[in-house]
């Protein structure tokens, strides 16, 4: 008499584990997308910030000779 309820609750607990396992792998997915678009953000505005460093060296250097 003690078998059935446990076959019977089993595939609840298996639905429980797949969805908390589908969360876990959105959240490190979503934490890996995350740290990947900081990396390229980083490396753009490395790149435009020496862009920009100059463009102002250029204008503040042109007003000063005028």
């Amino acid at each position: 008499m003690a078998a059935p309820p446990f076959r019977l609750r089993t595939p609840e607990v298996c639905r429980e584990a797949v969805v908390l396992s589908m969360e876990i792998t959105i959240l490190l997915g979503g934490a890996l997308l995350f740290y990947t678009i900081l990396l390229i953000l980083q490396q753009i505005f490395s790149y435009t910030g020496v862009v920009v460093l100059s463009i102002a060296a250029i204008v503040l250097f042109d007003s000063g000779s005028q």
